[in-house]
This record gives structure tokens, C-alpha cells and sequence, in this order.
């Protein structure tokens, strides 16, 4: 626990760092011009809106599903390896596939088709994310918790830096587009080279990893869903009201990525107590896996029950002072101008303590 809540605490402190940092960049890169540099913050949000959909989706689905079957038996942790690499690498292909075809259609509906461009660009990130999901699975499975750790934390600060130096030099949203996928790319291939070849061992069964990891990544899926409908909806219908009102196209479309600029600083503040239990879950996957493959169900129950204590008590709480402060919550964080979706983060803090 100490281990995984350290990397997933950097993880987060480097991610609380581009949202609260952002903003300010894409001010300072627009002159001081307010609206602009929400409206770059919101395309920031919205470019990488669909391809943290099919990340999250597939990372988390992927890890579990590796873990499950290395801790069942430790020995055959190669095997596994082999066949998920198999499986996730053929998925991440046809997913970035899928969402290079699909991007126009995404941006035309969210009213900004300049995005198009973008969002094809952040499909090697699916890739890169479906091979690094299989080796921290693996190392979670075999309770290489430290390792794991250490990736998440040298990720975590290799994207941080990328983005934010790239986005200053004048790069903009495109700079944080090309840092993200560069620090993909070169975590995939450190964990690949960590984790030793895989050709002399023979494959896991394909189906009956397919059969788990299947279910598991298309209820991520919906979940992940669940996670980011309300910025794909606030953009669409705000971008439609601006066009009604008058606006020109190109208007409407700067108007209404402002406005999801502002909605994504609330989300931002309102998924902290979610984002500081995940560190919970990847340690008490592993852990109630083997317990239920030995038929243990008291011990499985009491880690069930055990984590949903510490969870309640921790996610709670957290929220319980975003809902009651949100006004000056988004003031210690965001620029001033962000305030006017106060009332949004004190609706979402305990939406999102819910769902976590």
C-alpha cells in the first residue's frame, strides 16, 4: 500500500500540476487574454476527452486481467505476458485505427473539426498504453509492487515535464499532445525491456484470457463512460446554444471550449478524492484474486469490507470540503476567472464520492 499510494499520490500531484498549471500557461501563451486561454485549456480537455477514454478503459481492464492470472500462479507469469501482449497489442492497433477514422466525425460534433488533427495524433498513445498495461499487470500479479510503483512514478514526472515544456515553447495544445504520446512511447519500451523476453515460453490460453479480460475492458469501458459523458455534452450543447444565439461558427466554437475550459477545472478538483482511493484498488486486486482462487470467500469478504472502510473515510471527507467550499477551492487553484463553475464542483464533489 505504502509502495502503490506514493507513486499513485506523484501520479496525481503531476497531474493536479497540469490542471492547475495549464491554465496558465495557455493564458500567459495567449497574451493575458482570458477567453483565449480558456479556450485553449478547454480544447486541452476536449482533444484528450476520447483518447483517456480508451486508455482508461484499457489500462485498467488490462492490468487487472494480467494480474489476475499471474497471481493465480506465479510460474506461468511469462505465458501470460506472451498472450495478453498478443491480444492488447492487436486491440490497441484496431482502436487507434477506429479513432483515427472516427476523430473528424467526434470533432464535428463537439463543433470544433480544427481539434480532427489532434485527437488522430493522440492514437499512438492507445497503442503505446496497450503494451505498458500487460507489463504492470504482470508486476502487480507477482506483487512487484515497488517496480510498479517506480514506472508509474518515472511516467508520470516524463509526461509532466514534456508537456508542460512543450506547451510554454509556443506549442500550445499540440505540445501537450506530442508530449503525452513521446512519454508513452518511451515508458512502453522501458517496461518491455525490464521485463525480459518472452519468446522461449509457451502461450497462455488465448480464450480463457479473452473470456475475463473481454467482460472486464468493456465494463471499464462504460465506466470510463460514465466519467467524461457530462464534458462531451456541456461542450456539444453549449456550442448549439452559441450558434442559436448568433454566433458565427468559429465563435461558437471558441465560446463553448471556454466554457468546457471552466466545467474541466471542477472536474478536475472533484475527481481528487477518486484518483487518491485508486491506489486501494491496485493493491487489493491482487490480493482478493488469489484468496478467491483458493476458495477463501471469509478472507475475500474481509478485504472487501476491510477497503470499503478505508475508502468511505477517505473519499468522503475529501469531498465534503470541495461541496462546501467550492468557490474558494477553485480560487487557491485556478486564475480568478475560473470561480463561475463553483457551483458545478459542489453538485460533482459528492457525485464523484458516490461513484468512487
Amino acid at each position: 500500500v505504502i509502495y502503490i499510494t506514493f507513486a499513485k499520490g506523484w501520479f496525481m500531484l503531476t497531474g493536479w500540476a497540469l490542471i492547475f498549471g495549464l491554465p496558465r500557461i495557455f493564458k500567459w501563451a495567449s497574451g493575458g487574454d482570458i477567453e483565449h486561454g480558456q479556450a485553449l485549456f478547454g480544447a486541452y480537455k476536449l482533444v484528450f476527452m476520447g483518447v483517456s477514454f480508451i486508455n482508461n478503459g484499457i489500462i485498467t481492464g488490462t492490468i487487472q486481467a494480467v494480474s489476475k492470472f499471474t497471481s493465480e500462479d506465479e510460474s506461468k507469469h511469462a505465458s501470460v505476458r506472451k498472450t495478453a501482449l498478443k491480444v492488447q497489442g492487436l486491440l490497441g492497433i484496431a482502436l487507434a485505427v477506429l479513432y483515427i477514422g472516427f476523430a473528424g466525425f467526434l470533432a464535428d460534433i463537439l463543433g470544433s473539426p480544427d481539434l480532427a488533427l489532434l485527437m488522430r495524433i493522440t492514437a499512438g498513445i492507445i497503442v503505446a498504453y496497450s503494451c505498458y498495461a500487460v507489463f504492470i499487470g504482470s508486476f502487480n500479479g507477482r506483487r512487484m509492487f515497488s517496480l510498479q510503483a517506480l514506472f508509474d512514478i518515472a511516467y508520470a514526472t516524463v509526461k509532466t515535464v514534456l508537456i508542460v515544456v512543450l506547451a510554454a515553447l509556443g506549442f500550445e495544445v499540440l505540445g501537450t499532445v506530442l508530449g503525452f504520446l513521446i512519454a508513452a512511447i518511451v515508458i512502453a519500451a522501458a517496461a518491455a525491456v525490464i521485463s525480459g523476453r518472452t519468446s522461449g515460453d509457451i502461450g497462455f490460453p488465448a480464450k480463457r484470457y479473452l473470456s475475463f479480460a473481454s467482460v472486464l475492458i468493456v465494463y471499464t469501458f462504460i465506466l470510463n463512460l460514465v466519467m467524461s459523458l457530462d464534458l462531451f455534452l456541456l461542450k456539444a450543447f453549449s456550442s448549439q446554444s452559441a450558434l442559436a444565439a448568433g454566433h458565427t461558427a468559429e465563435v461558437a466554437s471558441s465560446l463553448s471550449k471556454a466554457v468546457a475550459g471552466q466545467y474541466g477545472a471542477a472536474q478536475g478538483l472533484a475527481f481528487i478524492p477518486y484518483q487518491a482511493i485508486l491506489s486501494i484498488a491496485f493493491v487489493a486486486f491482487p490480493m482478493i484474486s488469489k484468496v478467491t482462487f483458493a476458495d477463501d470467500a471469509e478472507k475475500s469478504k474481509r478485504y472487501v469490507r476491510q477497503a470499503l472502510r478505508f475508502t468511505t473515510i477517505l473519499i468522503v471527507g475529501l469531498a465534503a470540503v470541495f461541496a462546501a467550499l467550492p468557490s474558494q477551492a477553485l480560487g487557491l487553484i485556478f486564475p480568478v476567472e475560473y470561480k463561475v463553475a463553483a457551483p458545478a464542483l459542489g453538485v460533482l464533489a459528492f457525485g464523484i464520492a458516490a461513484f468512487g
